[in-house]
């Protein structure tokens, strides 16, 4: 008994159960195609209709708008039907795309997570603390030094900036800040390049200090403050921390459904070969 309490417990059998009741619903409500030039309109399709209209217009229709909306359903499955005929759906991409993101919206309504425990949160919280605290910030001044530049010029560039001359007479000519305040990395990166807060959030605040690259070339920097918030207590975080939680087992379950999709199909495949070999 108790592994079937365990198994009823599993997470992918509520998603399995939950999947094949919205699959059950869409064929209850579908138009049956087993005689192609019959179309047979089930009531709970027609309640499906109402239930649309009601939910867009905040009122149920009148038997008038439920009959203009149920022939417009049948209008449009006699063309759907038709275009089918002439295989109008086969080898379109638009039609694909739209068919498979239908799927995955599918997929993703029912990959819904039970309720977590709150230690399943916390060793959550633990796990992925960096993605609940906030991002560091900076200030800095920096001096161009130009595309390339010397181990001797960059040395006696500091040398100079550390004895107090102006900033403005040993930089290049650019258009980048002299100085940048309480910046996150995103900022600082989209400015300098990709890697140039990463090069200056360890260092020592107060002193110039170089070569720092960037994209633009080599600079000397002084550091003025760096700002790492501490990691968050979890209690002040929870809210967030469930929401990403859920989120996070939903996707998993989502795709450990199209695993399983994916094993009922026998793939074949091409020899592929690198572009340009």
């Amino acid at each position: 008994m108790t592994w079937i309490v365990r198994i009823l417990r599993e997470p992918l059998v509520h998603f399995v159960a939950i999947g094949g009741l919205v699959f059950a619903l869409y064929y209850a409500t579908r138009p049956d195609q087993s005689d192609p030039d019959r179309i047979v309109i089930s009531e709970a399709a027609v309640q499906m209709l109402a239930n649309q209209f009601e939910s867009t217009w905040r009122r149920p229709p009148t038997s008038a708008e439920l009959a203009g909306i149920v022939d417009s359903y049948v209008k449009e499955e006699i063309l759907v039907r038709e275009a089918m005929k002439l295989s109008m759906d086969q080898n379109d991409t638009v039609i694909r795309r739209r068919l498979a993101q239908k799927m995955e919206f599918l997929i993703d309504s029912i990959a819904t997570s039970p309720a977590p425990t709150e230690e399943e949160l916390r060793a959550y919280f633990q796990d992925n603390i960096q993605r609940f605290t906030a991002a560091p910030r900076m200030s800095f001044e920096q001096v161009y030094l130009g595309e390339t530049a010397t181990a001797e010029a960059v040395l006696g560039a500091v040398e100079r900036l550390e004895d107090g001359t102006d900033p403005a007479s040993v930089s290049r000519s650019t258009m980048l800040p002299v100085s940048v305040d309480d910046a996150r990395e995103p900022e600082i990166d989209g400015t300098f390049g990709r890697g140039f807060f990463a090069a200056l959030v360890d260092a020592e605040p107060g002193a110039w200090m170089g070569p720092v690259a960037s994209g633009y070339g080599v600079h000397a920097v002084r550091l003025v403050e760096v700002d790492v918030p501490p990691a968050p207590e979890f209690e002040a975080v929870q809210a967030a921390v469930e929401a990403e939680w859920r989120q996070s087992k939903a996707d998993e379950l989502a795709e450990r459904r199209f695993d399983q999709l994916r094993g009922s199909y026998q793939v074949e495949l091409p020899e592929l070969a690198a572009p340009g070999s």
